[in-house]
């Protein structure tokens, strides 16, 4: 979180997206980043989107209900436009 604090104080950026098609796990730690990245990107005037995250990390994100706080950007919704 530290190094995305960082980036984001220094280029403030309008909008942040989260390449997720690498990650494999995630927990409350994960939870916990995304909220506070959101709530940043808040205070800048900016919004964060989440790409395209795998199955297990997708499952904890609807159990959790980030999917109603952050835009995720799945495959299916890349399909549909």
């Amino acid at each position: 979180m530290r190094q995305i604090s960082l980036a984001v104080d220094r280029y403030l950026p309008r909008n942040c997206a989260l390449d997720m098609t690498q990650l494999t796990f995630m927990d409350s730690s994960g939870i916990a980043l995304v909220l506070r990245l959101k709530r940043r990107m808040q205070e800048t005037g900016g919004e964060i989107v989440l790409i395209r995250p795998r199955l297990q990390p997708g499952r904890v994100l609807s159990a959790s209900g980030v999917d109603r706080l952050v835009r995720i950007k799945t495959m299916e919704s890349e399909t549909r436009r």
